[in-house]
């Protein structure tokens, strides 16, 4: 073993396939009788606006998770703060949000179907994290709390 566990390694292999679909359909489809996918500089900004929005979603929830225990602390902690009250896994929700703004400044077909795998990804994580959740915690999730998307899933 080199010390990586499996499911990074799956992970890894996911958003690897992923990217290089996206890069390959770009390259696709930008040939001399294309138009330029940057072209369109309202769709590019509002691209790039929602995939900043989305990242910055990302990365907060990633920062609250990463200071939830002191250290030396192996003990299970409900997060807080942020959307946390809103759904159990906000960072896959940011994550998301910024594939979608990708998909659209990138204004391919590669790009949106690689997001549709995306969202079963990690929805079905999402879905599994509330599971284990229930599973860990007497009155958690909470009656109001959603998976993913705050007030649809």
């Amino acid at each position: 073993s080199c010390g990586i566990n499996a499911e990074y390694g799956e992970i890894a292999t996911f958003y690897t396939l992923g990217g290089v679909t996206t890069a390959y359909s770009l390259h696709r489809l930008a040939g001399p009788d294309r138009v330029n996918f940057l072209d369109d500089e309202l769709r590019v900004k509002v691209g790039l606006g929602i995939y900043c929005t989305g990242q910055v979603c990302n990365l907060t929830h990633h920062y609250i998770l990463a200071n939830l225990r002191s250290p030396g602390s192996y003990r299970y902690i409900v997060p807080t703060g942020g959307l946390f009250g809103l759904v159990v896994c906000p960072q896959y929700c940011g994550e998301l949000i910024s594939w979608l703004g990708l998909a659209i400044t990138g204004y391919s077909y590669g790009a949106y179907i690689n997001y549709v795998p995306m969202v079963a990804y990690l929805s079905a994580r999402a879905h599994h994290t509330y599971r284990w959740y229930g599973t860990k915690f007497e009155d958690y999730p909470g009656k109001g709390t959603l998976k993913l998307w705050p007030w649809i899933y």
